[in-house]
């Protein structure tokens, strides 16, 4: 439960700092700190993505997550970082990378408590088997899957997220000339 809370805190704590308009290193500067109060002295594990919608461009942030991954028409692009969660040390060091999602991509995003569950490249080789590219549908793919591996008991949190990229509408100009 208070790992739960903790990881709850941390995600509202991130959420707030960018809708203030905080850039990446600041909020997770001052997320960290928090964390690291001598009354709380916990722990939490991260992925943050941050989507430019015009752009098509994601920003992942892991810190102490298991992988994610880009779901593409006929492949899954594991991305993994190697940093320790939010709290753990004075001066956080996360893994940042840049990606470029094209329309019809999806990221996925899952606990350790749905990554434990699979062993090897077995999630993302279940991921690109899946013929669903509705996000609802994949996600809930993947928590049936690790319940099931998991003999429909969750031994942890098991939360998956997934967003997909669409094809913006093609705008329609009419010219007339009066």
């Amino acid at each position: 439960a208070h790992a739960g809370e903790t990881s709850a805190a941390a995600v509202e704590l991130i959420e707030c700092f960018y809708k203030a308009g905080f850039d990446s290193q600041s909020v997770l500067s001052g997320v960290n700190r928090f964390l690291k109060l001598p009354a709380t002295e916990s722990y939490s594990a991260a992925d943050v993505a941050v989507c430019d919608l015009d752009g098509g461009t994601v920003d992942i942030i892991k810190i102490g997550a298991p992988p994610c991954y880009i779901k593409t028409a006929d492949t899954v692009l594991k991305i993994e970082g190697s940093s320790l969660p939010i709290g753990v040390l004075d001066e956080m060091r996360p893994y940042v990378t840049a990606k470029r999602l094209y329309p019809g991509q999806m990221l996925i995003m899952v606990t350790d408590g749905v990554s434990d569950r699979f062993s090897g490249d077995e999630l993302p080789e279940f991921i690109n088997g899946l013929s669903a590219f509705n996000p609802e549908k994949v996600v809930n793919a993947v928590i049936n899957r690790a319940l099931a591996l998991s003999g429909d008991s969750p031994k942890d949190d098991m939360t998956a997220i997934a967003f997909r990229i669409f094809d913006a509408p093609k705008k329609k100009f009419l010219m007339r000339n009066f």
